[in-house]
């Protein structure tokens, strides 16, 4: 889980990555917590020469109902939900949600990463690298 100090102190390239008042709601509310989560979407992932893909397909999936994001340890972590669409603004409106963790290659530079959401799939593309990698937080912005 995500310290709620960390949610709102973070920023991501290109630009700021704000997150939706009803995703940080459902966040805070622990509606990601163990046990909580409905969704199972699909993985799959592939390793090329050059590049470590991740994919992830789930049904109604959008980009602005996720948060991707690689944690200390340098792992991939995955939030996403389904929110009701008459949920108001005080209310999270979560219906259901799913939370990922995918332990990266070693040679994975998640600097340059790309990540795309579209018709339920979100592809997250990492380079490979011969340099070693300072492991960090980052928040990847899913266009």
């Amino acid at each position: 889980m995500l310290p709620n100090n960390s949610i709102n102190n973070r920023s991501a390239y290109p630009g700021e990555y704000r997150l939706q008042n009803q995703f940080l709601k459902a966040i805070t509310d622990g509606a990601f917590e163990l046990g909580k989560t409905s969704l199972n979407p699909k993985t799959q992932i592939t390793d090329t020469e050059n590049y470590y893909k991740v994919e992830l397909t789930q049904p109604g999936l959008k980009r602005e109902n996720l948060f991707v994001s690689i944690n200390d340890e340098g792992n991939l972590r995955i939030m996403g939900c389904n929110f009701d669409n008459g949920a108001s603004i005080d209310d999270s409106g979560v219906t259901e949600t799913f939370i990922s963790e995918i332990t990266l290659p070693e040679n994975v530079d998640p600097s340059f990463s790309s990540a795309a959401c579209h018709s339920g799939t979100l592809s997250i593309f990492f380079t490979k690298s011969d340099r070693p990698i300072t492991k960090r937080p980052i928040d990847i912005v899913v266009y």
